[in-house]
Parts: C-alpha cells; structure tokens; sequence
C-alpha cells in the first residue's frame, strides 16, 4: 500500500478506493517525553548484589559466629632456659595442639606482645587440651 502525501494541506491523502480508518495522525512532539523515575538495569543488578552480599554475610555470622575460645585456665609454669623459643616450649610443653595454636594460647596466657622470650623468665603453661 502507497500513501500520497498532499502538499497543500500538510497530511497523508490514501488513493482512490483504500480505506485506511484505523491509521490516526499524531501531532509532532514539542518536547522530549519525562524520563521514567527509576533505576537502570546496571543500578537494579548492583541493589541486587548489594541485598544478597549483606544477607549471606549476616547468614554466615549465624552458621559460625566465632571460633571457640581455648581454655585458658593455667596448668602449670616453665621457666625459659638459655637459647629456647617460645615453639619449643610450645611443642613440648602443649603437644595436643598445633605448634601455632600452642604459642597462641602461651601468648595470651602470659600476656606477650610478640613471641621474644629471656632466659629465666616464668611462663605460665595453660591446660593441654
């Protein structure tokens, strides 16, 4: 189907025999149509990100909200000879534990910054469990 378009008047003119009563003419805009309020679909997929990484973080905080704590009751003392290591002490001293975990526990017992140690000193040895 062809149209002709009718200088004079401005508007489409069908030809001869043609109806075209559903076609409707609209006016040209004056100006741009309002932007939908909103988010795009990037700001969408980040809310949803940012939603799903809260929630999972809160979940996990539920499933595992800390380690147990050692039992820090003190066993007994040892007395640090001349050349020995705070690992040392802690491998023989708490062998039911990883070597880590027993300066660990040896350093919050006794209340060590890091783990120098000087001859003579008194450490306090907590239970080996």
């Amino acid at each position: 189907m062809s149209v002709a378009l009718d200088w004079t008047q401005g508007a489409p003119v069908a030809p001869a025999g043609v109806r075209c009563g559903h076609l409707t003419l609209v006016p040209p805009l004056t100006e741009a149509p309002a932007a939908a309020g909103g988010l795009t679909r990037r700001g969408r997929l980040l809310r949803t990100l940012l939603v799903f990484t809260v929630l999972m973080v809160g979940v996990l905080h539920l499933v595992d909200p800390a380690p147990p704590q050692p039992d820090l009751t003190v066993h007994h003392t040892a007395t640090v000879l001349p050349g020995q290591t705070l690992s040392e002490i802690a491998h023989r001293e708490l062998p039911a534990v990883s070597i880590e975990e027993g300066i660990r526990r040896i350093r919050l017992v006794n209340g060590l910054p890091n783990t120098a140690l000087a001859a003579g000193q008194v450490l306090n040895i907590p239970v080996n469990r």
